[in-house]
């Protein structure tokens, strides 16, 4: 008997001490989101800025993600200098440090202002012209696609810089010997893009 007493109280101090010791070491957390990124429009052709802000223990990392998938981007801001159509989507964050990490919000990057609209006016074998209706980034050179549908071939005409400003505008763009796409009108998908 004494020595079952003396073993559960040799086990209540061992406890007993053990909260104090727990108590002393502060408990580790995930870092801390201050500021979420947020969404974003631009025009295309433009320079879109995402950042967060975040404390935790140094030395604390972040890695940008595109769409679910990792970029090599690793600072506090992700910065894409001219917007292009495959820039356009869901971006979030992974932040981390010595203690672990946390994902920041998903966030959108999208256009502003509409969408050009594209026309075809002549369409020959050896001249083309394309009416274009826009609203892009002044200053920035571009680039016209055309395809039978976005799945097939396609081709790239230009580059021209067709703005400079960000007001819509109407214009005619031309193609000396241009490919004959008299077949594909009217399923040509034509679609404007910054360049490079």
């Amino acid at each position: 008997m004494k020595t079952d007493r003396r073993a559960r109280f040799f086990i209540a101090i061992v406890l007993f001490l053990a909260s104090f010791i727990f108590d002393a070491i502060p408990a580790k957390a995930q870092p801390t989101i201050t500021q979420q990124p947020t969404n974003t429009s631009v025009l295309l052709g433009g320079t879109a800025n995402l950042s967060v802000t975040a404390t935790g223990t140094p030395p604390i990392s972040f890695l940008w993600q595109f769409e679910g998938t990792n970029t090599t981007n690793s600072g506090q801001s992700l910065s894409i200098p001219i917007v292009h159509r495959a820039d356009l989507g869901t971006y979030d964050v992974i932040i981390s440090d010595q203690t672990g990490s946390v994902t920041s919000d998903v966030v959108h990057l999208t256009l502003a202002g509409p969408r050009p609209i594209i026309t075809l006016v002549t369409n020959t074998p050896l001249y083309n012209v394309i009416s274009l209706q826009y609203t892009v980034a002044p200053n920035v050179e571009f680039q016209l696609l055309v395809a039978h549908d976005m799945t097939a071939p396609v081709e790239w005409f230009g580059p021209a810089q067709i703005s400079l400003s960000g007001d819509a505008t109407n214009d005619n763009w031309s193609f000396d010997d241009a490919t004959n796409y008299t077949e594909f009108y009217p399923e040509t998908y034509w679609m404007l893009d910054a360049y490079p």
